[in-house]
């Protein structure tokens, strides 16, 4: 184990094979490749998760409905990510699940990422009590629905349980100063999640709960590599193009120790969550209760306008 701020020299691999799986990997590392551009996988998703969802529904109006909500909750995360200079920022549906915005910080502050989890739900929520508010006074049916529509998959989404915009909202606000807290509450809240799954018949959802669980212990280790490299002398930048030869081999070894038979690819992908997590900054206790109060706010008036929504004759 790397101690306190000690001196790491950069590792050597005296093995041509390893050598030559860090070199793809560093590779990989730098300027990860995608055989499908970000527009051509986002209309593939969408395709597959509507032609899913209209087999299992067979709604077209509450298909083109629930679209148009997710593309509007999702597009809220892309403009904060774009905005605050994220890179390789990507929008897609995930078949029976929803959908999802992917991107990675040029720096390592958490509040630019709770800014842009907050940026999904709460223009959602604006518009879902606009629409409630409308509903009331017009007596609309129509309006009703797309509040519900609104409301419901934005409070839904605020809830702190993980993978949930509010469940990283809790880790990135209460919980990433200690990382065994964090582990608990990840792991705690995944339980949570596929038992409720479980007992409401949610396969899908109990699926992706029980996935996560499983690569947990995997993530916990990488974030205490994560922190045995922030405690070293290394150069730690959150750019991997950037990033010194021997702090890139200082974290390949490190993915290493976790997972030995890793492919370029595989060490790649964890190599660069293990550099964000190094270099990652909690945010101030100021900033943690400020940005944790607008979450409160939404979360409140989401459901206290579902309510009046739900009331509309």
């Amino acid at each position: 184990m790397l101690g306190p701020h000690a001196a790491v020299e950069s590792p050597t691999f005296d093995d041509p094979a390893l050598e030559q799986t860090y070199q793809a990997a560093r590779t990989l590392f730098v300027a990860p490749k995608s055989a499908t551009s970000g527009s051509a996988w986002l209309l593939i998703s969408l395709v597959t998760f509507a032609a899913l969802e209209l087999a299992q529904h067979g709604s077209v109006g509450k298909l083109a409905l629930l679209v148009a909500v997710l593309l509007f909750h999702e597009l809220g995360h892309y403009v904060g990510m774009v905005a605050l200079g994220y890179r390789d920022v990507r929008m897609f549906f995930i078949p029976l699940v929803g959908a999802a915005v992917s991107g990675r910080q040029r720096g390592g502050s958490q509040s630019r990422e709770a800014v842009v989890l907050l940026l999904g739900p709460i223009p959602g929520i604006a518009f879902g009590v606009s629409a409630a508010v409308a509903a009331v006074a017009l007596h609309s049916t129509a309006l009703k629905t797309a509040a519900e529509y609104l409301l419901a998959i934005n409070v839904l989404n605020l809830l702190p349980i993980i993978p949930l915009d509010g469940g990283r909202l809790a880790s990135a606000l209460l919980f990433s100063r200690w990382r065994r807290a964090e582990g608990l509450f990840v792991g705690g809240t995944l339980a949570t999640a596929l038992v409720f799954c479980l007992a409401h018949e949610a396969w899908v959802f109990a699926f992706v709960s029980f996935f996560l669980l499983l690569v947990l212990p995997v993530q916990l280790r990488m974030s205490r590599v994560a922190a045995e490299m922030r405690g070293t002398a290394l150069p730690l930048v959150n750019d991997p193009a950037a990033l010194p030869d021997s702090a890139a081999r200082a974290i390949f070894f490190g993915v290493l120790r976790v997972m030995p038979k890793a492919t370029p690819k595989a060490a790649a992908d964890w190599m660069i969550q293990v550099l964000e997590i190094a270099c990652r900054r909690p945010p101030s206790m100021g900033r943690s209760l400020a940005l944790s109060a607008v979450w409160a706010a939404a979360f409140v008036v989401g459901v206290i306008a579902l309510a009046v929504a739900g009331a509309v004759k």
